[in-house]
């Protein structure tokens, strides 16, 4: 998904009460940092068992090693039963914001 296309999908998945200034600080954090950078959204925006939110609550920057291990396979209190990969496999690296 690319382009005018994904931002359609954001847009939909973005509630009223999102802090859009926030949202924009994480993805020029992410610029900032370089490539092995990515904004992640913790809880997946699609997946058949949960759909996350594009707010600054579900988003974090981290390696993009660990967003693309991650893909949309775990989140924080995912049932066991539907856990595809391990904890250890998972950690990720947060970047801690000062406003």
């Amino acid at each position: 998904m690319r382009g005018a296309e994904r931002r359609l999908f954001m847009r939909e998945r973005t509630p009223a009460w999102a802090n859009l200034v926030l949202i924009r600080v994480l993805y020029n954090t992410s610029r900032l940092l370089g490539a092995a950078w990515h904004v992640d959204h913790v809880v997946p925006l699609v997946h058949p068992h949960v759909c996350g939110l594009h707010c600054s609550d579900n988003l974090r920057v981290i390696r993009c090693l660990e967003n693309i291990n991650k893909s949309n396979h775990q989140w924080p209190d995912k049932p066991s039963y539907q856990n595809d990969l391990s904890l250890e496999s998972c950690t990720a690296y947060q970047y801690e914001l000062s406003l």
